[in-house]
């Protein structure tokens, strides 16, 4: 348990220090055949991980990612986060909420990295365009 609370400790720092140099450090964190699942994303191998969060710097100015908490129990772990970043045509200060499940090897290594966050409220709803029909749509379904 104490190794992978130090991994979790180190894998936060790495969120949260994320740069577009330090995203070749992936293989530090995530065991070889490692699965990254999100919203946009269903991959597998270190490889591909590194290539979505190299893109992430392609396609967004100042992403940043914030960890508000951390739940850590048997070798799994539940991280709440902001992520933070700014994209030409969309609103500036762009703010996801979301979740992230990480499951660990014996070895202290990722070997699950699930993101959680709703792409509708927390992205298309806020776009100038298409974000009016997103709203419209919600509202249509609420109590």
């Amino acid at each position: 348990m104490k190794k992978h609370a130090e991994q979790l400790q180190s894998l936060i720092e790495f969120f949260e220090n994320l740069s577009e140099e330090s995203t070749k450090n992936v293989a530090h964190h995530y065991a070889t055949h490692a699965r990254f699942v999100d919203p946009f994303n269903d991959v597998d191998g270190i490889q591909k991980i590194e290539h979505i969060f190299a893109h992430m710097f392609k396609t967004t100015q100042r992403p940043r990612f914030v960890v508000l908490s951390a739940l850590l129990d048997d070798g799994e772990a539940f991280l709440r986060w902001d992520f933070t970043f700014e994209k030409k045509g969309l609103p500036k200060n762009m703010c996801i909420h979301g979740a992230t499940r990480l499951v660990f090897d014996a070895s202290g290594k990722v070997t699950l990295h699930r993101d959680y966050w709703d792409s509708g409220a927390e992205l298309y709803a806020k776009l100038p365009i298409v974000g009016g029909f997103f709203r419209w749509f919600a509202k249509q379904f609420r109590a």
